[in-house]
């Protein structure tokens, strides 16, 4: 990017390292593995929190005798609050910085996961639950916005949608652990484990996560010393005896921290591709969560298999997603990233639509198509979040981020009525899946109007003090 020189005040220097060549230009060591892997575990409890309720409801509802209706309210306000907190989330980070934010989120979760295992009342845990949802949805926001900024730009696709995929490791491992804690303990504790793991992680990821350099310098945060000692801990080839280094980050003019991060998401020259992504994102949510709800139902009743044989072709659906996601962040570093996921949507909707055609014939296809589609679509969403923390500039990555998920959220907060539509109306699968293409082709007519910004002004050149 390009932008108006501006020079910050610093100390006599011997040596001035550009913040992008320095992490480019690098191996990954072990300061950054540290907080690859503190961050993937991160969003992997986030997972793990989100599902949480799904997993103890069929006991909970037994046990406090809750009728359909207030469960769903109990389901449904983990997603209020995970909209909520993505923007709010990430406007703060953009203000305040990644570091503080993601401590505070995993930290935040924890405590209010704990707090629903010991709420005495339906309301209480409904609170809890919206409360906890916002931090679980600003804890996404700001570790994708942080790992995109230490990895370096030839993995940086790969490295944030790997630690992203956690994400369904999480809820995997919720379901796993659900089947022999609840027998054993009964249903709090899944949640109380739920609880308290974040907490331990939030205390360990005070000594293994720090913050964003280009933050840093942006917002004239931490001194020389912290910043020289991050350099350090990432370029193993300095001189020991090189003292005063400084780091130099070119921004664009837009960068300036005087302006709001929101402000520079909606500015001219990025509210139609924001706008787009919000859309995109919308239907890949939309799409996944009514799949995700419906997929079983709509196999058993329209194919004529059991349950079982219907629970396994929709297993397929959620294993191909984390291979998705990870096959298509490597993808997107090595070619166009826009072309990546836009080709992920068109195959997705050429697959449903086999789908529809496939339900009275082999299983086995049946299977390898959903696999296709989980692969495609989960996939797709967790690339997106890589595609958006590259598009937007260090001001208003979190943010803008944060805004992307938000709408996302709304979508598949939709995506259970629009599938309980969809199933009375009674439709033939061909025409049911026909419908479900729609969405996926939506999404990639937005993506396709996605531009970058390219700043004809001069740089922004800041350096720290």
């Amino acid at each position: 990017m390009e932008g108006d020189k501006q020079v910050c005040s610093i100390a006599a220097t011997k040596r001035s390292l550009n913040v992008d060549e320095l992490i480019d230009n690098n191996p990954v060591g072990l300061f950054r593995w540290i907080l690859f892997v503190l961050g993937f575990l991160a969003v992997l409890l986030d997972g793990y929190d989100s599902a949480i309720m799904s997993f103890v409801a069929p006991k909970l509802s037994q046990e406090w005798g809750l009728d359909v209706q207030t469960m769903g309210l109990i389901l449904s306000a983990g997603f209020v609050g995970q909209a909520l907190g993505a923007i709010g989330g990430g406007a703060l980070a953009d203000r305040l910085g990644r570091r503080p934010m993601v401590l505070a989120t995993v930290f935040g979760f924890g405590i209010m996961t704990l707090a629903t295992a010991v709420a005495p009342h339906v309301t209480l845990i409904i609170a809890a639950r919206m409360i906890a949802g916002a931090f679980l949805g600003a804890a996404i926001a700001n570790v994708a916005a942080l790992v995109a900024e230490y990895a370096p730009r030839r993995i940086r696709s790969f490295m944030t949608t790997l630690v992203l995929g956690g994400i369904g490791f999480g809820a995997t491992t919720g379901g796993m652990l659900s089947a022999w804690l609840i027998p054993a303990f009964g249903w709090k504790s899944v949640i109380v484990v739920g609880g308290i793991l974040p907490v331990v992680l939030a205390f360990i990821s005070l000594f293994g996560v720090p913050e964003s350099l280009k933050f840093m310098l942006l917002h004239k945060r931490g001194d020389a010393s912290t910043v020289e000692s991050i350099a350090r801990k990432i370029a193993h080839n300095l001189r020991s005896d090189e003292n005063g280094l400084v780091l130099i980050y070119k921004a664009s003019k837009s960068e300036q921290p005087q302006v709001s991060s929101i402000r520079l998401v909606t500015a001219p020259a990025y509210r139609s591709s924001t706008i787009a992504l919000w859309v995109t994102y919308f239907c890949v949510l939309f799409l996944i969560y009514i799949l995700v709800s419906w997929l079983p139902t709509l196999i058993m009743k329209q194919s004529g298999y059991d349950m079982s044989k219907s629970a396994l072709v929709a297993s397929m659906y959620h294993l191909g997603g984390p291979i998705g996601s990870i096959c298509i962040g490597w993808a997107m570093d090595r070619w166009n990233k826009k072309g990546v996921l836009i080709t992920a949507l068109v195959v997705a909707a050429i697959t449903l639509v086999l789908i529809g055609q496939l339900a009275q014939q082999s299983s086995v296809l049946l299977g390898a198509c959903a696999f296709l589609v989980g692969f495609c679509i989960i996939g797709e969403s967790i690339g997106l979040v890589a595609f958006s923390a590259s598009f937007y500039p260090t001001a208003a990555r979190a943010t803008g981020t944060g805004c992307m998920m938000m709408a996302g959220r709304i979508g598949a907060s939709l995506s259970a009525l629009a599938g309980a539509a969809l199933v009375l109306l009674g439709w033939p699968m061909s025409q049911l899946f026909l419908a479900l293409i729609v969405p996926a082709l939506i999404a990639a007519a937005c993506l396709s109007v996605v531009r970058p910004v390219n700043w004809s002004a001069p740089e922004l050149i800041l350096r720290q003090q």
